[in-house]
């Protein structure tokens, strides 16, 4: 194998290692990203309110948004007005002042 490709293969493996550090990191700085409003929607139970649901979101370090005419709130992982990326919410719906459902959804 001559000098030249060496080189050309060793530039080419350096490559796709610095590609695959930055997908490998990028997962995991998503996945840290996400878990705390995974684990906090998963915590909701049918028997809080909007309110306890909202305080022990931003004791939590979440943020929240409610729509107009509307108990629904959405809990999100970081503020509406960040930059969109790894941004995810838990909608809550209520009815009659308890949940009625919850889901996660991508908010950016």
């Amino acid at each position: 194998m001559t000098r030249w490709a060496k080189v050309t293969l060793g530039a080419v493996i350096g490559i796709i290692l610095l590609v695959s550090l930055f997908i490998g990191g990028s997962y995991v700085f998503a996945r840290h990203e996400m878990h705390g409003i995974y684990s906090f929607c998963d915590s909701i139970s049918e028997s809080e309110t909007p309110q306890a649901i909202i305080d022990r979101a931003t004791t939590s370090g979440l943020f929240f948004a409610r729509w107009q005419g509307t108990d629904d709130i959405w809990i999100l992982n970081k503020p509406l007005e960040a930059p969109p990326m790894c941004r995810v919410a838990c909608t809550v719906t209520f009815k009659g002042g308890r949940v009625s459902g919850k889901s996660l959804i991508d908010a950016d």
